[in-house]
């Protein structure tokens, strides 16, 4: 009895988180469409904590090595934007605006947050997908649907001021560099077991694929 009232309060805590992020998403869409206020964007890095606390919230079976895994993600994530911003070797020439908060050597401490938790919600689909048990191939497939993301994103990140492109235009560079370093980061998703079945990480990627998508027709973006 009470393992099955622990799966049902488990349930509506679920609901009650995928609840509070759609909120956010759906205010997220109107706030920049309308726009509500021109400091309003500034209210993603806000926005990104949030989200992450929530995912994570809904974590299950936390081991050493997840943890582990997970600071190894942020740190790989960060550490090929500050390479990237830096130099342009992985993505091309690009600029962090000032939307993502503080920066550290001008990369954003959130782009890391951002690696976690886009790829941890993309290894959560892939579980409850089924397509493969094979870590090699779940990495290949997370790392497609990586790129496919930024692919989504790119547009509206630059009529936000998220990083703005030299010549304003995305280079193939970036999308094959997404896909490199997209690589080991779903490896590691894979590899140290942080992969598993999340119904908040799910919708909130369902969302992030909504949001981007609603914005890029709101804002013109061709």
């Amino acid at each position: 009895m009470s393992k099955k009232f622990s799966l049902i309060r488990r349930s509506s805590s679920e609901k009650l988180a995928i609840a509070i992020i759609s909120i956010i998403y759906l205010v997220g869409i109107v706030g920049l469409s309308i726009p509500l206020h021109e400091d309003f964007v500034l209210l993603t890095p806000l926005n990104l904590l949030l989200s992450t606390g929530l995912v994570l919230y809904f974590h299950t079976h936390w081991q050493k090595k997840q943890i582990a895994g997970m600071l190894l993600v942020f740190m790989a994530g960060w550490t090929a934007e500050y390479v990237g911003v830096n130099t342009g070797l992985l993505f091309g020439n690009y600029t962090y605006g000032p939307v993502l908060g503080p920066q550290i050597g001008h990369t954003p401490l959130m782009i890391g947050v951002n690696w976690l938790l886009l790829s941890y919600a993309v290894a959560s689909l892939l579980v409850w997908l089924k397509l493969s048990t094979n870590c090699l191939l779940n990495t290949l497939l997370g790392a497609l649907v990586l790129t496919g993301i930024d692919i989504l994103i790119e547009p509206v990140a630059m009529d936000l001021d998220f990083w703005q492109w030299e010549g304003d235009t995305v280079p193939l560079q970036n999308y094959i560099g997404w896909f490199v370093v997209a690589l080991p980061i779903m490896f590691c998703q894979f590899f140290f077991g942080m992969a598993q079945k999340n119904k908040v990480a799910l919708a909130l990627l369902l969302l992030q694929v909504l949001f981007f998508t609603v914005l890029q027709l709101t804002l013109g973006t061709p």
